[in-house]
């Protein structure tokens, strides 16, 4: 358990600026629910459809650099030099998944639900299922997709490749809904 604590504390010190950026993009997201707060400005219209793009993002970013950290490919693992198993290192990237990307967005609905009157422990099930969603539609895939590319461009690259279908057809879907 020290050597998942000595990784998990190495992994926050390192990516800062990235949890920072989650957890703003996150906050600024939760302020501005637009399920709860029916806004008549277009500029602020404009802003959440902007943070529908960078919440995402921020979180792919960050699920990409922490596992990055310790690439799991190439000749030059760092974690093979050390007296750390993948057992290990899988224990500290779940525990820092869970911690910086999945307890706060977790909060960050429990959050949103409280303040518009609803109470969160009524609707523990349904916050718990959203967690399992999320992880299931950003997180994994972010995870896998960095496991298996060497870099961040490759890896937004391999986003790209995989998203851009699903949004045509998203896209397509809509289109013929509204004929």
């Amino acid at each position: 358990m020290k050597r998942v604590i000595h990784i998990f504390r190495k992994d926050v010190a390192h990516l800062w600026p990235q949890i920072l950026i989650f957890l703003s993009t996150l906050a600024l997201f939760a302020c501005e629910d637009p399920t709860y707060n029916r806004h008549s400005n277009n500029g602020l219209v404009s802003f959440i459809n902007l943070l529908y793009l960078l919440l995402p993002l921020s979180c792919w970013l960050l699920v990409i650099a922490l596992i990055h950290e310790e690439t799991p490919i190439g000749h030059n693992q760092y974690w093979l030099t050390r007296p750390f198993t993948w057992t290990d290192l899988l224990a500290a990237k779940a525990l820092f998944l869970l911690a910086f990307v999945n307890l706060p967005v977790f909060l960050c609905q429990a959050a949103v639900l409280a303040w518009n009157g609803f109470s969160p422990a009524d609707h523990l099930t349904d916050l718990l299922a959203k967690q399992v969603f999320f992880s299931a539609l950003l997180v994994l895939p972010a995870a896998a997709l960095a496991s298996v590319t060497k870099g961040l461009a490759r890896a937004i690259l391999g986003g790209v490749l995989l998203w851009v279908p699903l949004a045509m057809e998203i896209g397509r879907a809509s289109c013929r809904e509204r004929v």
